[in-house]
């Protein structure tokens, strides 16, 4: 199962993210059932916590859980280090 789901971007150009039904690479959970018993969480020192898998904070149909496709993550990357090359372009004389 491949969802094309739709953020509100603070740019015109961020891509958007598909997001796949798929076991995590981390505690190997398929649903938020499995990953309330196996979930490995990461936290910051704010205390907020988040699945370490990078799982889509909502669920999908059934409760299973949903993750960036690769094709996804790469585009991300892509945007965020042509965000980042643009702000420092900016900020020199």
């Amino acid at each position: 199962m491949t969802l094309r789901l739709v953020h509100p971007a603070p740019a015109d150009d961020m891509p958007v993210l598909v997001y796949e039904h798929r076991a995590c690479h981390v505690c190997g959970a398929t649903t938020n059932a499995e990953a309330s018993k196996a979930c490995v969480v990461a936290s910051d020192a704010s205390g907020a916590s988040w699945c370490a898998g990078a799982a889509r904070p909502e669920s999908g149909p059934g409760g299973i859980l949903l993750f960036p496709t690769a094709a996804s993550i790469v585009a991300l990357e892509a945007w965020i280090d042509a965000e980042i090359t643009r702000e420092m372009e900016r900020a020199l004389p």
